[in-house]
């Protein structure tokens, strides 16, 4: 694409910069549930090898556009309790985020990332893997007081499953808020 041909070219024009960062949504990593699809990462890593350049991956689960999920569908069934919470301000939807408090949505996620670690963790120009801020949002409807605690507890364990899944990367979370003060 004409966007990444210009991101090629100016890391080519700047050898100070040591690679790139590219955010992934989970549906386009998951399209179907347990079937993982890493093409554009390969094809990103592949670019980055010939360029001696090396790529973080950021995983996006949390949409910023009110008909927009970045969770894939399968998730947004019944069986995962619809998977996602619409969040905006004053009653107007901005998004939508995962249900991490949920058991289901979250070892999905986690088995994303354990998947990811397999594909991804010996790979020579693979620098780290990170999940998306710690802020749900503000919810359309407030959540209840074990659905937030639940949202965090189950990002402290996914954080956890990122540790053991990429012991040989760089793990991270991009934290902007922690959970509420009262």
């Amino acid at each position: 694409s004409y966007y990444m041909n210009q991101v090629w070219q100016e890391l080519d024009e700047n050898p100070s910069l040591r690679g790139i960062a590219i955010r992934y949504p989970w549906k386009e990593l998951e399209p179907e549930k347990g079937v993982y699809n890493f093409t554009n990462i390969d094809k990103h890593l592949a670019t980055l090898k010939t360029k001696g350049k090396h790529l973080i991956v950021l995983i996006e689960v949390k949409s910023f556009k009110p008909t927009e999920f970045d969770v894939p569908s399968y998730i947004r069934t019944a069986e995962y309790e619809g998977g996602t919470f619409p969040h905006g301000k004053n009653g107007v939807v901005k998004g939508h985020n995962a249900k991490l408090w949920n058991a289901e949505v979250y070892a999905r996620y986690a088995a994303l990332l354990t998947a990811m670690g397999k594909h991804l963790d010996a790979h020579p120009n693979f620098e780290g893997i990170g999940l998306q801020e710690t802020t749900y949002g503000t919810p359309i409807k407030p959540l209840t007081l074990a659905q937030s605690n639940g949202y965090y507890d189950n990002l402290l364990k996914l954080n956890r499953t990122l540790g053991t899944a990429f012991p040989n990367t760089m793990a991270y979370q991009l934290a902007n808020f922690p959970r509420p003060f009262n």
